[in-house]
């Protein structure tokens, strides 16, 4: 992975769809198809093994690289550094058409009083001999992998800020000891309207706070707003009541 930290805003997954659409009217697209058995992994020091399958359904041999990153959040987003925390077998390798792989994933000894979180990127590798004049789709999947602590809960902190004019910013901390990914949003006024109804897919690190992807217009300073969550955590997040903040004056 790269020697340095990678800062994004946004899901670091891709398919290519998008690119091969654009391809398709310039000539030949070579794409693979690859897919994998999981999409979140748990690992504990009781339990520091984990795998998942990668399938090749295509009729190609293809290359594969998996590599496992630190993952940490700051106010511009999501940060990637290099680690050896997680360690994934085999780190690459060659799938044959219709044949799956098991990747293994290690943790190791660390500090068993923090949470901590990790993403692994499953990339296809360029082939190689492609035939001339034929673009080449290659995929990557992402899949967080988390390690919880005692107690494992969200403790979640909501902030509704606006300048009476442009759309109003929903920021979302997290001062709990587990992350949390919302999933859905549903915002009302004081009088029942629905403001927004949206599915997102959103994480949110212990000790983090991160500005929802949640489109919503200008709103008055001090209206309450009520805002219903769905989320990845079972034990369910109860509505909450919040008042609008001037923008200027909010605590970040």
């Amino acid at each position: 992975m790269r020697a340095r930290a990678r800062r994004v805003t946004g899901s670091a997954a891709w398919s290519g769809v998008a690119l091969m659409a654009g391809l398709l009217a310039q000539g030949a697209v070579l794409a693979a198809q690859l897919q994998i058995s999981s999409t979140r992994i748990e690992l504990s020091p009781e339990r520091p093994i984990a795998s998942l399958e990668v399938r090749n359904g295509s009729d190609e041999t293809i290359g594969v690289q998996a590599d496992v990153v630190a993952w940490s959040q700051d106010a511009t987003g999501d940060v990637y550094t290099p680690t050896r925390d997680v360690l994934a077998n085999p780190a690459i390798f060659r799938l044959a058409p219709d044949s799956a792989q098991v990747l293994r994933f290690g943790l190791q000894p660390g500090d068993a009083g923090a949470a901590r979180s990790y993403w692994l990127f499953v990339q296809e590798l360029p082939r190689e001999n492609s035939p001339p004049g034929v673009v080449q789709t290659l995929l990557r999947f992402s899949v967080p992998i988390f390690v919880p602590v005692e107690g494992n809960a969200p403790d979640l902190r909501w902030q509704l800020v606006s300048d009476g004019k442009r759309g109003a910013d929903l920021m979302l901390g997290n001062e709990g000891t587990r992350h949390i990914q919302v999933t859905r949003l549903r915002l009302r006024d004081d009088k029942g309207q629905t403001l927004a109804d949206q599915r997102l897919s959103a994480y949110v690190l212990p000790g983090s706070a991160q500005r929802l992807p949640v489109s919503l217009p200008a709103l008055p300073v001090g209206q309450a707003i009520r805002i219903e969550v769905e989320s990845d955590y079972d034990v369910g997040v109860a509505p909450v009541s919040v008042d609008v903040q001037h923008a200027g004056r909010a605590s970040r």
